[in-house]
């Protein structure tokens, strides 16, 4: 899985790849195992979403790009909730969609909100040092720009995304 993603053909081979990945999530017994593993999927995979110009110049396979990223963090909680530094990428991440003008992209970007409230909400609703906010605080403070831009039918998914962090 790993050659694939670093040597990847195409922007499809990634997304295979992560589909594959996101595949086999819980079934690394080992918390370790599953944290190099995921290190080494999220290098080449970060290095692709900071191109800029690969996003310039191809915003569509940019985009899936992005939306692979999203949905294979999603499915590692254990991952996450280890990791502030990876989970804070998510968060920031998932802060940049809300705002980009690709609704597919955007409806990912609330889905995976709301499984990652599921999931890790202690992580969602916590203070981190590095932070001014809590990731709920911000989305609180933010939830009618961030409404306004995101399509009709996600808007009620993010909002019962911020209850359950709430709860």
């Amino acid at each position: 899985l790993l050659t694939h993603l670093k040597n990847p053909s195409s922007s499809e081979e990634i997304v295979r790849t992560c589909r594959a990945i996101g595949a086999i999530s819980g079934s690394i017994p080992n918390k370790d195992d599953e944290q190099q593993f995921l290190v080494e999927v999220m290098t080449p995979l970060g290095g692709y979403l900071n191109n800029e110009e690969a996003a310039k110049t191809d915003p569509q396979s940019h985009a899936i790009i992005y939306g692979s990223f999203l949905y294979i963090l999603a499915l590692y909680p254990r991952f996450l909730s280890l990791n502030w530094p990876h989970m804070k990428l998510l968060l920031e991440k998932i802060l940049e969609c809300y705002r980009t003008p690709c609704q597919p992209l955007q409806t990912m970007a609330v889905t995976t909100t709301k499984n990652l409230a599921l999931r890790v909400s202690n992580q969602l609703n916590a203070k981190h040092t590095d932070q001014p906010q809590s990731f709920l605080f911000t989305l609180l403070q933010n939830a009618e720009a961030i409404a306004s831009v995101l399509p009709e039918a996600t808007v009620p998914i993010l909002y019962e995304a911020m209850a359950i962090m709430i709860k």
